[in-house]
């Protein structure tokens, strides 16, 4: 009996895990999301990208913006679109640790060894929609995965392509009325 609950304590966290977003965003409810058929680019903020990272996400930008009927302009655009990739840390380990003590009585000492741990860089992408009249950020997307530096040119691409389609899945938000 107890094994069975234990396997559906198990199956019911995988099935929550699975369902975890992979981006996290926010914007004004006030702002008429409705009106926007065009944006621009924001050329005022460095975006922290590699020039090959900037064609990629640029790309993919304007392909899921054109999913849902928003075109690129180089006239008075609707809204700015803002990127970046933000430096991110974590720490990972890998291998085993070891331990060992001994005792006798009500006493003991143990002894054990931290598994090796490194520091590893990623890039986390944002992704911000402007109102170019007030100059305020409207809509925003942060990706809970990010870039490794150890990817393949295609992998990266094809991950870039992924998150921005992910990030831009609730634009616009839809108006609660």
């Amino acid at each position: 009996m107890r094994q069975l609950v234990f396997s559906v304590c198990l199956m019911g966290s995988v099935l929550l895990a699975g369902c975890a977003s992979n981006v996290s965003y926010d914007y004004n409810p006030d702002y008429p999301f409705a009106s926007q058929d065009t944006f621009a680019f924001d050329t005022k903020t460095k975006t922290g990208a590699s020039s090959l990272d900037e064609r990629r996400l640029r790309t993919a930008i304007e392909q899921a913006l054109a999913t849902k009927g928003v075109r690129e302009s180089s006239d008075a655009a609707d809204v700015r679109v803002r990127y970046r990739i933000e430096d991110t840390r974590r720490l990972e380990s890998s291998g085993l640790s070891f331990g060992f003590g001994v005792g006798a009585g009500h006493g003991g000492i143990g002894v054990s060894t931290a598994p090796p741990a490194r520091e590893v860089k990623e890039g986390q992408l944002v992704l911000e929609i402007i109102d170019p009249e007030r100059d305020e950020v409207i809509w925003s997307a942060v990706s809970r995965r990010n870039l490794r530096a150890d990817m393949e040119p295609r992998e990266r691409a094809k991950f870039i392509e992924e998150i921005v389609r992910e990030m831009l899945e609730n634009y616009p938000p839809q108006s609660k009325s």
